[in-house]
């Protein structure tokens, strides 16, 4: 039995290994003991392993585990897809799903040019000397925390939400200038992790949405090349990967291999479960 592993072994390569094989023992050993106690013990499927010996029983769940590998590793890209949601994406889940991920892109847009109009309004105020829409401003962040999050966010422009008739007499300058600074740098940091997120959760072409979480961000990393330099990556990367440092291609397919174990380990634990 050894020397047969041994010769099956040498035909596995890392990725095979690691992104397959031990997502499949691990689903062997969980229903070994999880599902097996519970089937009856005349369950046809084990009418064959009952009448061998311990080492043939070994063997043959070795074999088992070694061909449900392959079937696995071959059907990585169809799997792959089914979790981006491209094969039901048109069903009515998918098109909720959807519109659910476009509504979340168009608000994330929303909050970004808000804040760049933020950013636009300080600037003018800061330029004109204008205090009171100044503290109006430092008061209305410290009240809403993360006032891009405040209830009427997206019903009232910026500055109906931080400008009042009301509450300008009561402004105190000289405490809205001391804190300006630190203010606008606390709102062009929020406006960075946003547009950071935006491009690694979304694409900027709304038809391109899918009804899940990895359909986007793996859209958005494919359009990537596209979006900064113009390149279809697609369509270049069977060129590219020839001619790629060795280095910078084991460290692609190492990325690889970690996402095909998590992938796998979800598909077959879920069908476990």
């Amino acid at each position: 039995m050894t020397s047969i592993l041994s010769t099956i072994s040498g035909y596995f390569s890392k990725s095979l290994i690691l992104g397959a094989f031990l997502p499949v023992v691990i689903f062997v050993i969980f229903s070994w003991l999880f599902l097996v106690p519970l089937l009856p013990s005349d369950w046809p499927l084990f009418q064959p392993l009952a009448g061998l010996d311990k080492e043939w029983k070994i063997v043959a769940v070795s074999f088992i585990t070694i061909v449900l590998s392959g079937l696995i590793y071959n059907l990585n890209i169809p799997l792959l897809r089914v979790y981006e949601g491209y094969p039901w994406k048109n069903s009515w889940v998918g098109r909720w799903r959807t519109r659910h991920y476009i509504a979340r892109y168009d608000e994330a847009m929303v909050r970004i040019e808000a804040m760049r109009a933020l950013l636009r309004v300080m600037d003018a105020a800061l330029k004109d000397n204008n205090e009171a829409l100044m503290q109006t401003v430092v008061e209305k962040w410290k009240s809403y925390r993360r006032p891009l999050l405040a209830p009427s966010f997206k019903d009232q422009p910026w500055l109906v939400i931080w400008e009042t008739p009301e509450e300008r007499p009561r402004h105190n300058a000289l405490a809205a200038q001391e804190v300006w600074k630190d203010l606008k740098d606390s709102i062009i940091g929020e406006l960075g992790r946003e547009r950071i997120k935006v491009k690694r959760e979304f694409q900027d072409i709304r038809a391109y949405t899918l009804p899940t979480r990895l359909g986007n961000v793996t859209r958005s990393f494919e359009l990537y090349a596209y979006r900064e330099y113009k390149m279809d990556a697609i369509e270049l990367w069977s060129r590219l990967i020839a001619i790629i440092k060795q280095e910078y291609a084991a460290s692609i397919d190492d990325a690889k291999t970690t996402f095909d174990f998590m992938l796998n380990c979800s598909a077959l634990n879920g069908l476990l479960a």
